[in-house]
């Protein structure tokens, strides 16, 4: 927003306050009559300072090319990642598919086994298990900090995602 527009909404704001104190409206408890008419008042204000109803280009995602890094890698290396032998659970002719990182030891990477394979009945898919000590590099170029690292084919989740979480990605596919 401008300084000239930004300097109008608050002349805005003041002004609604203003009114608003003195009348001490409580904005919660108003009648439909009063909504409406607020709501109008409203509208000719900001229709008076065109200005403040200007559109702007949205701001690029602060996160835009991480993510493009990541399904890149994701490309690059999905032969390895979604490979049906991997050992895992699931049909090796699954439709969906995710890559699960787990580390030996790792008591939340064997919470999220269990989680996925309960999930397993629900719904069509393959985990491949890539232990990190087998598979250390492509842990390192995949940027597996976190165990469990969960890979999609279209997102990484990094440490170990509740059990609704994952229902949810795997029951709208926002992961494919």
């Amino acid at each position: 927003m401008r300084p000239s527009a930004t300097l109008a909404a608050l002349a805005i704001c003041g002004a609604i306050h203003a009114k608003a104190a003195g009348a001490d409206t409580d904005f919660t408890k108003l009648t439909d009559v009063e909504r409406a008419i607020f709501h109008a008042e409203i509208r000719a204000v900001l229709s008076s300072v065109p200005e403040l109803l200007e559109r702007h280009e949205p701001t690029p995602s602060l996160y835009e090319d991480d993510i493009a890094s990541d399904l890149e890698l994701i490309r690059r290396w999905s032969g390895t990642l979604f490979d049906a032998t991997l050992p895992g659970i699931g049909p090796e002719n699954a439709e969906q598919r995710i890559a699960l990182f787990i580390g030996p030891g790792c008591a939340h990477c064997n919470r999220a086994k269990r989680e996925l394979e309960a999930l397993s009945s629900q719904y069509n898919f393959r985990v491949g298990f890539l232990d990190t000590d087998t598979h250390a590099e492509l842990a390192r170029i995949m940027g597996a900090d976190t165990l469990p690292f969960y890979v999609f084919p279209k997102m990484m989740l990094r440490g170990h995602m509740p059990k609704s979480v994952l229902e949810r990605y795997l029951a709208n596919r926002t992961g494919q």
